[in-house]
């Protein structure tokens, strides 16, 4: 729920020796985690977990998500965790590929960016990965609203679907990866946000 995603983006401070515990370091963390926590809650700040899984080999990725923050930014920031690339066999996962991010380049397992405040619309490019063509499930849970005024984007086939679908939701959205690589726009037009 909610507080796994905090953990995960916010993740809280280190046990330490109450003699080398920065105090003021760990309380500005818990702040953040707690204005960020009240802020998703009251629907300002959002985010959407998108999972991957090929049932037959009983893989599965969930560890993807994407959203808006309000002090997140269009580029990389701390936000933006790194996927690192899987070093066994056979393999699926979820990035969002970051090329033009310079020295932060890289693939990423979150990638949040700025609440709207009057800006256009946000997309976001991801990559479904396995070691080789497979035909797999694309999930995604979120927000009613965000779901709503979302819409997910076929690289390959250039068809649209309605993320708020509930076939779709149900049942998952079947994949077949004709290489090794399938690629995918999220794309949201909701109003700006409070």
């Amino acid at each position: 729920g909610l507080e796994r995603v905090l953990e995960m983006v916010f993740p809280a401070a280190q046990a330490a020796p109450p003699d080398f515990a920065p105090a003021n370091g760990w309380r500005e963390r818990e702040d953040h985690r707690d204005r960020h926590g009240r802020a998703m809650q009251e629907g300002r700040e959002w985010y959407v977990r998108l999972i991957v899984e090929e049932p037959g080999l009983n893989m599965r990725d969930r560890n993807n998500v994407l959203g808006q923050l309000e002090d997140a930014a269009v580029g990389y920031d701390r936000h933006d965790l790194p996927e690192l690339k899987p070093s066994y066999s056979p393999y699926l996962t979820i990035v969002f590929p970051h090329a033009d991010w310079g020295v932060k380049a890289g693939d990423y397992a979150s990638d949040f960016r700025p609440t709207h405040k009057g800006k256009p619309a946000a997309s976001w490019r991801f990559e479904v990965r396995g070691d080789v063509a497979r035909t797999v499930l694309l999930r995604w849970e979120g927000p009613a609203e965000i779901l709503r005024n979302s819409v997910l984007l076929d690289e390959a086939t250039g068809r649209r679907y309605a993320a708020s679908d509930a076939v779709l939701l149900r049942d998952g959205l079947s994949v077949t990866m004709t290489g090794t690589v399938a690629a995918f726009s999220w794309r949201y037009s909701g109003k700006p946000n409070k």
